[in-house]
């Protein structure tokens, strides 16, 4: 990594990104500990459907995937029933012990258990399980670096109780900070002043909402960009809050021509007043910017050039900016710049 050829590292673990904040220019990304809250307004089969499907995926490689299950004390019963039903394995306290063992002796995560089936490391951990089992799980009562409530790379949760409201908000703020501080977290309800709340208030860079989250945090059933590097922001101790895409590879340059003179911008009257911000809420929240029809619309026709004239930046001249600078004069451009881009 030390190589004059090497511009950009990315990097992920907490070793990995050790070595790459000592060799130059990295983006990275801390470790994944999310967790999933079902709340009691939630389908609860649709819940455990996505969590299994989320947990089974890659048996868990993906980061963004959900590690604990924090579940409201009036729907607890019913949660755990439908665990079983979709193929959950409840661990005993003596099994749980040896599963915890295996993951991380000494505390340190185990590179032989990663991307392995239920099936596989219970045998490994030398206890037995239904053949159908997908997933397996160690009920917890307490959030501590000494216990299975940190990142896995492994087909396993572990579901936690919560009665109150305030008490589950704390339980997912404790859970993160043990680990996966700026991650992702993920919500099953049908309540949005609970997905506001969350929203609002937790420590994480991707709130997921009735989704997988492995499949959810990297894209694939979101809006989200699409990546398998997932920042975690200042809070995670990163540099970056995106999903790492192409766009974080690049480095622009721009150049800027002087539109205007100092005096210009000291004269009375130069700057605009401030215009109170008006929001309305948007009639189709999924639809990409590129599918608004203000951008779609066909761009103005370049003016004609004379025969002598050096069209050398006849291109740059397509999105130039003319007459003052408003919003009709700003969607001109985009549109301009977008046509160019799409030859």
């Amino acid at each position: 990594m030390h190589s004059k050829d090497v511009s950009l590292i990315l990097a992920t673990r907490r070793s990995m990104v050790r070595a790459a904040y000592a060799s130059g220019p990295n983006h990275q990304r801390g470790p994944g500990n999310g967790p999933a809250f079902i709340e009691r307004s939630a389908d609860i089969h649709h819940a455990v459907k996505d969590i299994i499907t989320s947990k089974t995926f890659d048996n868990g490689v993906i980061c963004a995937s959900e590690q604990s299950i924090i579940v409201e004390g009036c729907i607890y019963d019913e949660v755990h029933r439908e665990l079983e039903a979709q193929g959950a394995y409840f661990m005993n306290e003596d099994e749980a012990a040896k599963m915890a063992a295996l993951l991380r002796p000494e505390r340190h995560h185990q590179p032989k258990v990663v991307g392995k089936t239920a099936l596989y490391l219970s045998q490994m951990a030398g206890f037995c399980v239904p053949a159908s089992t997908k997933v397996l799980i160690a009920e917890q009562t307490t959030v501590s670096p000494k216990n299975p409530t940190r990142a896995k790379t492994v087909p396993g949760a572990r579901p936690v109780r919560g009665r109150r409201l305030e008490s589950r908000c704390h339980r997912v703020v404790e859970l993160l900070t043990n680990e996966g501080l700026g991650h992702t977290l993920v919500i099953h309800t049908r309540n949005q002043d609970v997905i506001r709340q969350f929203s609002l208030e937790k420590p994480v860079n991707r709130i997921l909402i009735n989704t997988p989250a492995a499949l959810g945090g990297i894209g694939a059933t979101t809006n989200i960009s699409p990546a398998l590097t997932l920042g975690c922001g200042a809070v995670g101790g990163g540099s970056s809050s995106d999903n790492v895409g192409p766009m974080n590879l690049l480095n622009i340059r721009k150049v800027g021509y002087g539109v205007r003179s100092i005096d210009e911008l000291r004269a009375p009257g130069s700057r605009p007043e401030p215009q109170p911000t008006i929001v309305s809420p948007a009639s189709d929240p999924q639809r990409s910017i590129l599918d608004d029809l203000r951008f779609n619309a066909p761009a103005n026709a370049a003016p004609a050039r004379s025969a002598g004239s050096d069209d050398r930046f006849a291109s740059a001249g397509a999105a130039s900016m003319e007459g003052e600078i408003n919003e009709q004069n700003v969607e001109r451009v985009i549109r301009q710049v977008l046509e160019r881009l799409a030859k």
